[in-house]
């Protein structure tokens, strides 16, 4: 494996956790700017994962459009899951007998 695999490979590693670093550390500490810390934690993990999918050989890249798949579904799944957390998603599962 070359360099460039190995750190295209890393890249996507690095994206992975960022974007859970985010979501688990904004649900279990008190932050105030929720939403910023969200924007930059998505903004950075979709840039790492862009260059992690730039930096990988063709053959290698039509397997990305799993990530790419896996990532479009899993952050809207999250996001919503986030949301339910917050006091206009539990106010919102109330009033639909979701809570």
């Amino acid at each position: 494996m070359s360099r460039k695999e190995k750190f295209s490979d890393y890249l996507i590693d690095v994206s992975k956790f960022v974007l859970t670093g985010v979501v688990i550390t904004s649900l279990f500490q008190d932050v105030e700017d929720k939403v910023y810390i969200y924007w930059i934690g998505m903004f950075v993990a979709f840039a790492t994962l862009w260059g992690g999918i730039l930096l990988t050989e063709k053959k290698r890249r039509n397997n990305m459009g799993m990530y790419l798949a896996g990532l479009f579904v899993g952050v809207p799944c999250m996001l919503f899951i986030i949301y339910c957390y917050t006091p206009k998603g539990k106010e919102w599962r109330r009033q639909n007998n979701l809570l």
